[in-house]
């Protein structure tokens, strides 16, 4: 999870953590969990990926309420690959 910089130090992360969770994941493994397709609360990927495989769930009774819009994901650079973007180590 990630909050861009402006934002920090308002309460937000703590707001995102603690009352939902939304993935880019396999469709047979999180709807196991409770997790149903984002575009529920009109939140949308980044990606151009199927609906099904971003998911959302709520951690807490209408944990979504009131949230839509575009998820944005920060790049990230490998401290061992100059100029390199990755979503992981």
């Amino acid at each position: 999870m990630a909050v861009i910089p402006e934002f920090q130090r308002k309460g937000i992360g703590g707001q995102l953590l603690y009352r939902s969770v939304i993935v880019l994941g396999h469709v047979d493994y999180y709807p196991g969990f409770g997790f149903v397709p984002a575009e529920k609360w009109s939140i949308r990927s980044p990606y151009e990926v199927p609906a099904n495989v971003f998911m959302a769930l709520e951690l807490v009774p209408d944990g979504l309420e009131n949230v839509s819009g575009l998820v944005k994901y920060p790049e990230f650079r490998r401290p061992d690959r100059p100029g390199h973007l990755s979503t992981g180590p």
